[in-house]
């Protein structure tokens, strides 16, 4: 069933990302990531297997992936050659 799936908790998202997982909190919300709620099935998998230690009032979140190339290559910074404010253009 998970094993299967390739589905992901935030904590794995953000590791792979290189963010935190407030921002794949953010990303998600954002509708940029998807995400949905683990089953209890899946919950008992995830114990068994060491990769979470407790559940968070709210449920957890899975994220498959295959949903990460979406936000993977995403732009870093400010763009370049855009000012950041009106009167600042070079």
């Amino acid at each position: 069933m998970l094993e299967e799936s390739g589905a992901l908790t935030t904590g794995e998202v953000a590791l792979r990302l290189g963010v935190s997982w407030r921002r794949v909190l953010a990303l998600i919300e954002s509708g940029r990531l998807k995400a949905r709620r683990a089953q209890p099935a899946e919950l008992a998998v995830l114990f068994e297997a060491h990769r979470i230690r407790a559940v968070p009032a709210a449920g957890l979140l899975l994220i498959e992936s295959q949903d990460l190339q979406a936000v993977a290559a995403r732009p870093t910074g400010y763009p370049k050659g855009r000012p950041r404010k009106p009167g600042d253009a070079r």
